[in-house]
């Protein structure tokens, strides 16, 4: 099968986008999904041709657990991934085979690939949102683990503040804490791995930089998990340049004293 006789059986699927032969029995179709980071979802169709029934696959080739093992996510590490990324598959009718999720079709079965390729597609989709999962779970433990350092300070703070943005929508700061002096507006900042640090780096900066109008008023601190900082130089300069910068809790007494001051 070639992309021109692939294109007579998908002429109904819109959202394959681009297709490519990368070796003869071997497509790569280029899907309109997308992974958490934005990249595109890649399906391959494979001929099987030495089998007692001709038939094809469709096969993410392993490219979902590779995008999470970039996220320095193991999906086979604890029960609860485990269990999840079977439910998922079982729900969507795709077999897991190894680090790869697939389906197989018989070549009369072609009227069929429509519904494969939505479901295929739909797996790597949920199997991926594990890394937003593990994300959110390290960011609010450590937003909570924060929390209670504020609480024993004995200073008065308010939790997720929304304020008016420079640019429209109301900006959320995390933590908003009355000083004796001043109010200080923190906001919290965990990552596990570079590719979660970059996004989270770059969403903190956009929050400090919608609000310039409040710097005089208020100071402007970030908060940085010592036990999860994978991020990259260039994006804690730029945080470095709206804000200060503190790592908790290697240097609580700096934060405290910051809050005091």
């Amino acid at each position: 099968m070639d992309c021109a006789s692939f294109a007579k059986i998908a002429s109904g699927i819109s959202l394959v986008q681009d297709c490519k032969e990368i070796k003869p029995g071997l497509l790569r179709l280029t899907t309109a999904f997308k992974y958490p980071d934005g990249s595109s979802v890649d399906l391959f169709l494979r001929q099987n041709p030495n089998t007692m029934l001709d038939s094809f696959t469709l096969t993410d080739l392993g490219e979902t657990t590779a995008y999470l093992l970039e996220m320095n996510i193991r999906p086979w590490k604890t029960e609860r991934r485990k269990k999840l990324i079977a439910g998922i598959c079982e729900t969507l009718h795709v077999t897991q085979d190894g680090g790869e999720f697939k389906l197989v079709l018989a070549d009369y079965e072609s009227d069929k690939l429509g519904d494969a390729f939505v479901r295929l597609a739909q797996t790597c989709i949920r199997v991926s949102d594990v890394s937003m999962t593990q994300t959110l779970r390290t960011v609010s433990a450590f937003k909570e683990e924060l929390e209670e350092f504020l609480d024993s300070s004995g200073y008065p703070y308010e939790t997720d503040r929304m304020v008016r943005g420079k640019f429209g929508p109301e900006v959320r700061i995390d933590f908003s804490v009355e000083g004796p002096n001043r109010v200080s507006l923190l906001q919290a900042l965990s990552a596990a791995n570079v590719m979660v640090g970059h996004r989270a780096a770059l969403d903190v900066f956009a929050r400090w930089y919608d609000i310039p109008y409040l710097k005089n008023s208020t100071q402007f601190i970030t908060v940085i998990d010592a036990n999860n900082s994978s991020f990259p130089e260039q994006e804690l300069r730029r945080v470095e340049e709206v804000s200060n910068v503190v790592t908790f809790p290697d240097q609580q007494q700096d934060l405290l004293e910051a809050i005091a001051a």
